[in-house]
């Protein structure tokens, strides 16, 4: 109740209702923000081409677009307290097939006319054909993984888990082979 005056005597009186409501934990806040986050599935690329067969002992390169390596973040907003979390992509696992897989630090860089073998950082050398594997071809698959931060109020909070995205694909492996003859 809240009451005013005029010249000593009251001369309103207002009643207000209050809910009170228990503060939500940041924790719980900064959970549902996370879950609203979406990485988006790798799209693996190849050279040569996935639609393609690539060979033993020649380097496959492997990347994944750079338009989704970057960043991902959503803020969630309780009374006076802000959360938001951030998705940040740090590596691909690309596992081959054969056994062999290769990690890469960033989404790889993109095969163009011309390019040698040391412009890549992310490429992958089969030791072994595909034939005799299901419809000829090694099942292979590639898997973001994505670090999660958050901030209270624009103060950061630290890290707090991980989530991987895969996207599986295949892979036709052939051999090319030579005949010596004496000269």
């Amino acid at each position: 109740n809240v009451t005013c005056g005029r010249d000593g005597e009251p001369a309103y009186s207002y009643e207000f209702a209050v809910e009170v409501t228990r503060p939500v934990p940041p924790e719980t806040i900064r959970d549902v923000a996370a879950a609203r986050l979406e990485p988006p599935p790798p799209d693996p690329e190849t050279s040569p081409p996935l639609a393609r067969l690539t060979f033993v002992q020649v380097p496959t390169w492997l990347w994944l677009d750079p338009a989704d390596w970057v960043p991902i973040e959503v803020s969630e907003t309780r009374g006076l307290t802000t959360v938001t979390v951030r998705a940040t992509p740090t590596q691909a696992r690309w596992v081959m097939g054969d056994g062999g897989e290769v990690t890469c630090l960033g989404p790889g860089v993109a095969w163009v006319s011309g390019a040698s073998e040391d412009d890549t950082d992310c490429a992958y050398t089969y030791l072994h054909s595909s034939y005799g594997e299901p419809d000829g071809r090694f099942g292979a698959s590639v898997t973001v993984t994505w670090e999660f931060e958050w901030w209270i109020n624009d103060v950061y909070q630290g890290g707090f888990g991980t989530v991987d995205v895969s996207t599986s694909f295949v892979v036709a492996v052939a051999e090319i082979q030579a005949v010596e003859t004496g000269g």
